[in-house]
């Protein structure tokens, strides 16, 4: 997209203060001008670095853009016909940087806001016509909420709060702006956004928790880190002047957070806290001084008489702590704006089995929490793009939806993140140079794989043809030695939480994973006619085969070593499920298989979690995959309805990112790596599975139990499924419909 697109637009902000003192800064800016009458349609094109809040007439409209890199900076395209008025209007604008990196964000020492468009005959370009002003009543770069998102935010309402965004509002001692060229550096081109404006209905909570009492401690009135401050005051005392009120939105929430407070003093001081988890109606808070540590916040300082406030940025979580010290009568409204993916969801699922319903109810909830402007692993401590996330939460979309939109724009972003020797960053955008994982490069490869497979089309993997085959040459380096991957001590190599894992010397997960993401770009390269690619990945595929069943198996046990030294000496431990559900994906040694499953997977999944071993919540997916592979779908169920179950009763109404008894913080409760029963309910209870690339070909084989029944539909490219069935009242066999659309197939 070119920069003429904004015409004689400029990049406008505070150019006194441009390229410094831009940690957690704010700009106002304000246009009015008269309609005589409402046009149709008033498109703008409108962007900032790093975000925008747009009003018009006082009423919200928009925030962006989408995140991206400042190299092909994306742009909003927003229609404010629906917010104008005849006479007098007003666009208002918060222009937000946060004036550091982060796992959302790369900064690049520069901010600005840039909009062009037209109402009627009235340009609205920002430029000569638009006022600024630095945002009164922030108190800046305080602390931070977490070190991978946000700031922490301090607000004064006793000089910001002063009806800027009205129509009424006189700016008139407000300055005039200036500004720079679009096309001007770090934004030398722009993107289109590519995905819909994020939306959501406006949330309260659904009840107010007893009230917790406390002794405050001594200088509360300091200006730190609200979340460590309190903590020192967590001995609760039922004789204490302090007050701390919990609010419960009943489940997580995401988007920007709303105060309305009346007070009967002036400079009263409302802290407040969020989190995603409450033990006996005490939220839980990050105690460890570790990097992970979240402590979202920040401070309300009142005016007597009415107070507003609308929090810059999004956030996520469950429950709301407001933290009062001092005896001033407070009337408080809380509220939330979601801002979510705007998911048309048409994939429907209902069983008389209420687990079932209440289990996908619940991945439901998380996955689409966990969708923003783009795949985040939770809305609460990072609200990140990991890549190992973004595999199976795209799967988990196209069971509610045909919308491949979020994996395409998160495929092209993860491109752009590509180091020469073809590793990609494994959380993207961001600063997260020690999030360069091998094993999420490798899943990047299977990514493209699942939105070729689903769509039938190869245009993308055409359009992003290279940064496979860099990925590729990457894992064709590094076994060339051996035949073996070793782990590269450059690079943090995941594979899943479980502690016990080996992670040095040669991983067999590791090299399974990446067997597993070349032989996926093997064959997207051959369905996209590009035989180089297809001869270069089958090459490198075959030589870790080969080296790996040379190596890494135990033909006298029967089993997988879970790891190799440097010098190939097997490190001798009991087989894990990881590289057991591996072996069988890759369809290793097939005589074998058998025993892997009896002797590993089955027992894992029919006992108790165990405390050793365990794989996550998110790997215990591709185990399930495995499992279903093998014929085993009833034993996956039934696993499912267990151990998903355990999330329900500790109270969560969304999947965390660890098993219920492993939670503690920072561990995020909203979660949706673990939001994969959707797939298994699909596959298993509906029993619909593609069969062919586009859905051409379909299985239909559901996993019946007599006294139950489900329906559903399937969203498909070539339209919608339908099916049913029914093993109740008393009957032998299950009565079953199935309805395809046209170009659909069931395979025999």
């Amino acid at each position: 997209m070119n920069p003429e697109t904004f015409g004689d637009a400029k990049w406008i902000w505070n150019f006194c203060s441009w390229g410094v003192h831009n940690a957690d800064s704010r700009i106002q800016f304000r246009r009015t001008f008269d309609l005589k009458e409402v046009p149709l349609k008033a498109e703008v094109v409108v962007t900032a670095d790093a975000r925008y809040t747009l009003w018009v007439n006082g009423e919200y409209v928009n925030h962006g853009p989408a995140r991206g890199y400042q190299s092909h900076w994306p742009v909003d395209r927003v229609d404010l016909a629906p917010y104008l008025r005849t006479g007098r209007n007003v666009i208002a604008a918060l222009g937000y940087q946060f004036g550091a990196p982060n796992y959302v964000y790369f900064y690049q020492g520069d901010a600005g806001f840039l909009l062009a468009g037209h109402a009627g005959e009235v340009d609205l370009k920002t430029g000569g016509d638009w006022k600024y002003r630095t945002a009164p009543g922030y108190i800046c770069a305080v602390a931070k909420g977490s070190s991978q998102y946000l700031f922490q935010e301090f607000f004064d309402c006793r000089t910001g709060d002063d009806g800027w965004r009205e129509v009424e509002y006189d700016d008139s001692a407000w300055a005039d702006t200036t500004g720079r060229t679009p096309g001007c550096q770090p934004w030398p081109v722009f993107e289109e956004r590519g995905i819909p404006l994020l939306s959501g209905e406006i949330r309260v909570p659904e009840k107010e928790l007893p009230p917790l009492r406390f002794v405050p401690v001594a200088n509360w009135r300091e200006t730190v880190n609200v979340g460590r401050l309190h903590q020192k005051e967590r001995q609760y005392n039922p004789q204490g002047e302090g007050t701390e009120r919990v609010f419960d939105f009943g489940s997580e929430f995401a988007g920007f957070i709303r105060f309305e407070c009346d007070c009967d003093t002036d400079g009263t001081v409302l802290d407040f806290l969020v989190s995603d988890d409450a033990e006996n109606g005490i939220p839980v808070l990050s105690t460890e001084p570790v990097y992970t540590t979240t402590l979202h916040g920040g401070r309300l300082i009142l005016r007597k008489g009415r107070n507003s406030h609308q929090l810059s940025l999004p956030w996520g979580g469950r429950f709301i702590s407001l933290i009062q010290r001092d005896k001033a009568e407070i009337n408080v409204r809380i509220s939330v704006q979601e801002a979510i993916y705007p998911l048309e969801e048409t994939g429907t699922f209902e069983s008389n089995n209420t687990l079932d319903n209440e289990i996908r109810a619940m991945c439901v909830r998380t996955q689409r929490h966990c969708m923003c402007d783009a795949y985040v692993d939770g809305p609460w401590r990072e609200n990140a793009q990991w890549w190992g996330d973004a595999l199976v939460e795209a799967g988990n979309t196209f069971v509610l939806a045909d919308d491949p939109r979020l994996l395409e724009r998160g495929l092209r972003q993860v491109a752009s993140t590509q180091i020469d020797n073809g590793l990609t960053y494994g959380v993207t955008p961001g600063c997260g140079h020690r999030c360069i994982l091998p094993d999420y490069s490798a899943f990047y490869l299977a990514t493209l794989h699942l939105y070729w497979y689903h769509t039938g089309f190869t245009e993308l993997y055409g359009e992003l043809r290279e940064t496979a085959k860099k990925i590729a040459g990457y894992f064709d380096a590094q076994s060339e030695k051996d035949g073996l991957l070793h782990h590269d001590p450059r690079y943090w190599l995941f594979l899943d939480w479980c502690p016990e894992l080996p992670k040095e010397g040669v991983p067999t997960l590791y090299n399974m994973i990446a067997l597993y993401g070349l032989r996926k770009l093997h064959e997207v390269a051959l369905a996209a006619n590009d035989a180089e690619t297809a001869i270069l990945s089958a090459r490198i595929a075959g030589r870790i085969e080969k080296a790996l069943c040379e190596k890494a198996y135990d033909r006298k046990n029967h089993a997988w070593f879970n790891s190799l030294n440097d010098s190939l000496v097997p490190v001798p431990f009991p087989m894990s499920a990881h590289v057991a559900a591996f072996g069988i994906l890759l369809e290793l040694f097939p005589e074998e298989q058998s025993s892997w499953m009896d002797d590993t997977i089955l027992p894992l999944l029919k006992e108790n979690r165990r405390t050793e071993w365990m794989p996550s919540p998110y790997f215990i997916h591709y185990v399930f995959e495995a499992a279903k592979q093998m014929g085993h779908g009833r034993e996956v169920l039934d696993c499912i309805r267990r151990w998903w179950s355990d999330f329900l009763n500790a109270g969560l109404k969304t999947t965390a990112e660890h098993w219920p008894e492993s939670l503690a913080p920072p561990h995020s409760r909203c979660h949706a790596w673990s939001a994969h029963p959707l797939i298994h309910y699909r596959d298993l209870l509906l029993g619909i599975r593609p069969a062919a690339t586009g859905w051409e070909k379909i299985t239909f084989e559901p996993v019946f139990t007599p006294g139950e029944k489900a329906s559903g539909t399937v969203p498909t490219p070539r339209g919608m499924i339908r099916v049913s069935w029914d093993f109740t009242s008393g009957r032998t066999e299950p009565k079953c419909a199935l309805e395809l659309p046209p170009g659909v197939t069931q395979a025999k």
